[in-house]
Parts: structure tokens; C-alpha cells; sequence
């Protein structure tokens, strides 16, 4: 008896039940363990099984699809106001956007005219941002608009749009662009001198946009185009071989009294 219990045992040992094909779902990303593949009804076959094989009740494509991209947040919040006139309207998704064209983000005032400047979505992020060119207007709404075009890991993140609203400008004006370049040399004699301001900007004459030469100022008249691009052109053409000095004065201000800090740049001529 003390044998056949013996013998009972060591065979107990020895055996191991047959592995089933399957019975038990996939883990998260579709993981199983060695030697079974996740398959199409989500749950692991052991590899080798039928093809035709199913366990459990056949998936629900409408319930087991992934969800399509959602915004999340946006900055500024939908109908917020007293918004500052320098933001740049950002929207952030729950997935990661996979396909962005620059023009497919789009941003108009409340009479419906464009907003100048350009949107950008850094690869692997979940944000699109629009940068406008220049400070937007005070006490203005405006919407900014993300299209269908626009795709994350799931789907189109638009047709999307919010709104909100600029409160009053208390940023001062900032140089967005001057020419020549600051530190630059081998400057033609003949040339002349140009900045461009983020806004709308006064009080730009020979006193506040200056050139001199270390010593003398360069006599010269300014232009604008639509008060926010200007250009100094000298009277006659710059010495050879000499450093320019251009300096821009606070004088120099927005429609609402926010003068410029002070900014000065050099070059020299050929």
C-alpha cells in the first residue's frame, strides 16, 4: 500500500496538465505571456492554435475602438476676458498629434478679419499654438480655429474653435526686425536703416530714431508704413569703413502711453 501511495506521488510529479490555447485577456498593450500572441477578440492564444479560434464574445468595434482626440485645456480658457494682448492661444489634447499644417490653425477678431501670424505643433506633443505677428488689439474678442485637418493618434482633433477677449494694453511695443543687423559689417554706404515694431507705435521722428557715428548724428528722414515698420534714410551716403550707432528712445510709444525701452544697436559700413 506504502508503494502504490509512493509511486502516486512521483507520478504527480511528473505530470504537467496540457497549457490551454486560451481563457484569459490580453494585458495592457495587448501583452501576454511567453508563448501566446494577443489576438483579434483580445485574448492571448497560445501560439500554434487554431486561426478560427475565438474566446469569449466577439469584440464590439463600437465600444472597443479608440476614443477620438479631445481638447482638453486651452490657454486662454473659453470666454475668458480681460486677456492679455500679448498671449498665444494654445490648445492641448489627450493624444499626441500626428499630422499639423501650419494653416490649418487659424485665429480672426470678431469683424471676421485674419489675425496675422503663424501656428506651430512641436513633434510628439499634444498643444497647438498660434503666435500672432503683432500685439493683438485691446478690448477685442477673438476666436481662434483648429481644423479638421489637423490629426492626433486617433483622429481629427477639429473642427475646433473657442473664443476670448483682450483686456486693455498695458504691454509696452517690442522690435521685431531692424536691418541692418546688429553687429554686422561690410555695410554698403548707400544703404538704409529699418525696424519694425509688434504694434502699432508714435512719436517715431529724427530725435527718437537716431544714427550717429560715435560722435556726429547722420541727418536723415523717417517713413512708416502702417506705423508699424519705419526706415531712416540718410541724407547722404555713410562714411566708409566707419561704426554706426542707431538708438531707438522711449520717446517712442504705443496708442496707449507704453513707451519702448530703450534700444540701441551697431553696424559698420564697408
Amino acid at each position: 500500500m506504502k508503494t502504490l501511495a509512493l509511486a502516486a506521488v512521483v507520478a504527480a510529479g511528473c505530470y504537467s496538465p496540457p497549457e490551454p490555447d486560451c481563457g484569459f485577456v490580453c494585458g495592457p498593450s495587448n501583452t501576454c505571456p511567453a508563448d501566446y500572441t494577443c489576438a483579434a477578440d483580445r485574448h492571448c492564444h497560445r501560439n500554434g492554435a487554431p486561426a478560427s479560434l475565438m474566446c469569449g464574445p466577439p469584440p464590439d468595434a463600437a465600444i472597443d475602438a479608440p476614443a477620438g482626440p479631445q481638447i482638453i485645456a486651452t490657454e486662454p480658457a473659453m470666454g475668458m476676458t480681460g486677456v492679455s494682448v500679448g498671449v498665444k492661444p494654445t490648445a492641448v489634447t489627450d493624444q499626441m498629434i500626428v499630422q499639423f499644417d501650419p494653416v490649418d490653425v487659424t485665429m480672426k477678431d470678431a469683424a471676421n478679419n485674419p489675425v496675422a501670424g503663424l501656428a506651430d505643433s512641436q513633434p510628439g506633443s499634444q498643444a497647438v499654438q498660434f503666435f500672432p505677428t503683432y500685439q493683438l488689439a485691446g478690448n477685442t474678442q477673438f476666436t481662434v480655429t483648429i481644423s479638421a485637418a489637423v490629426l492626433a493618434t486617433y483622429g481629427a482633433v477639429g473642427p475646433y474653435s473657442w473664443s476670448f477677449t483682450t483686456g486693455g494694453d498695458d504691454i509696452p511695443p517690442h522690435v521685431t526686425f531692424i536691418d541692418p543687423p546688429g553687429g554686422s559689417s561690410g555695410v554698403g554706404t548707400g544703404t538704409v536703416v529699418s525696424v519694425d515694431f509688434d504694434e502699432v507705435v508714435q512719436g517715431v521722428d529724427v530725435t527718437s530714431f537716431t544714427v550717429t557715428d560715435g560722435v556726429t548724428p547722420v541727418a536723415g528722414t523717417i517713413s512708416t508704413t502702417a506705423g508699424r515698420s519705419y526706415v531712416f534714410t540718410p541724407s547722404a551716403p555713410l562714411a566708409a569703413a566707419t561704426t554706426y550707432t542707431v538708438d531707438l528712445s522711449p520717446a517712442i510709444h504705443d496708442a496707449t502711453g507704453n513707451a519702448l525701452t530703450d534700444y540701441s544697436w551697431m553696424f559698420t559700413t564697408q
